[in-house]
């Protein structure tokens, strides 16, 4: 268990994930996310930065001189479109969202669509201030509040 989640699991006990269906990262491929996956909701990584990652990483494998280039892209383009194609998505995807949640900075977690946590790569910690916001919310209007 790491440390954050068992520090999340000591302020809040078993509330950790009520309420919680989806969690959306937004980071740059600099950035550690943990946990890459999660079982109790749906969570996706964005990673903003794939495309210029993606364009590095072609440019690398490409001949100097443009007649090899192009013969090298011929003989390589099946493997590089299935290669790539899933990173843009994602990243194409990701960048709408971020524009769409009015995300300005990195790292961001969105969590149920609906409130950002900035600043965090881990996302039981975020988990764990989203949920001692809603708690603090929730006991300052007096009532249960929207879930």
């Amino acid at each position: 268990m790491t440390a954050s989640l068992a520090q999340a699991q000591v302020i809040l006990g078993d509330d950790l994930y009520r309420g919680i269906t989806q969690v959306e990262v937004f980071a740059n491929s600099a950035m550690f996310v943990t946990p890459q996956r999660s079982d109790r909701f749906k969570l996706d990584i964005y990673r903003l930065d794939a495309m210029s990652s993606v364009q590095q990483s072609i440019n690398q494998g490409l001949p100097q001189n443009e007649a090899d280039a192009r013969a090298w892209l011929v003989a390589n383009e099946a493997r590089i479109r299935r290669q790539v194609q899933p990173v843009v998505a994602n990243a194409a995807n990701g960048i709408t969202l971020a524009m769409h949640y009015r995300i300005d900075r990195l790292p961001a977690i969105v969590v149920n669509r609906q409130t950002v946590v900035f600043g965090m790569t881990d996302v039981n910690a975020a988990l764990a201030a989203f949920q001692r916001a809603r708690a603090s919310s929730v006991s300052a209007s007096g009532s249960r509040g929207v879930q």
